[in-house]
């Protein structure tokens, strides 16, 4: 995993906030941590900053488990962050390419299955779209989940998991001329062989 813009911050867990958002809204769903670089167990707010805990992070259930772990044990954790916002902990350890890739699959097929993040689309909307529009669909949407993911410190290219593939078919029976047309856009980053490795076949 890869984390070369984020900063380490020593410090204890304070504080948890649950979702700061209403369970309708799904863009940017996340909870709130009080983390503290002078930790007292009494004196919770004390010299305490706030982070936010995406729920869109594939290292999500494993990060709140270390959090909480370390909030009961009065433990000191090593906080990846970028700004305020909570990437990964130190100490859960380096996670197998076996872990990542459930990590990535679980997570993306919630963020597709609940429509996380459409805030100008949905599935419904989606049936009636033409070929172009269909084409600015996957293009925002997989562009998005793709940059997510290396922000996360994940390749990118895990999201291409048969499993995905899969619930994508089903929506869109023809999703694999729609991830070839995005690798033929000019200056795409987009690689085919990553993708086909992936999806452990060839579109």
């Amino acid at each position: 995993m890869n984390f070369n813009n984020a900063s380490i911050y020593k410090c204890g867990v304070a504080h948890i906030n649950g979702d700061t958002h209403s369970m309708e809204r799904y863009f940017d769903k996340c909870f709130e941590v009080n983390l503290s670089k002078v930790y007292d167990p009494m004196k919770i707010y004390r010299n305490n900053t706030i982070f936010e805990l995406e729920e869109d992070n594939p290292s999500f259930y494993d990060i709140v488990e270390c959090l909480l772990e370390a909030h009961f044990s009065h433990q000191h954790i090593s906080a990846l962050v970028f700004g305020h916002r909570i990437l990964f902990i130190e100490e859960i350890g380096e996670l197998s390419i076996e872990k990542q890739q459930a990590n990535v699959t679980q997570n993306t097929l919630y963020m597709f299955e609940n429509e996380i993040d459409m805030i100008r689309d949905n599935w419904t909307k989606y049936v009636h779209y033409e070929d172009e529009a269909k084409l600015k669909f996957w293009r925002r949407y997989i562009i998005k989940r793709m940059h997510r993911l290396f922000h996360f410190g994940y390749n990118p290219y895990l999201m291409y998991s048969p499993q995905v593939f899969d619930f994508w078919l089903l929506k869109e029976p023809n999703i694999a001329h729609y991830i070839k047309e995005l690798t033929q856009i000019p200056n795409s980053k987009f690689d085919l062989i990553q993708i086909e490795t992936h999806l452990q076949k060839p579109l």
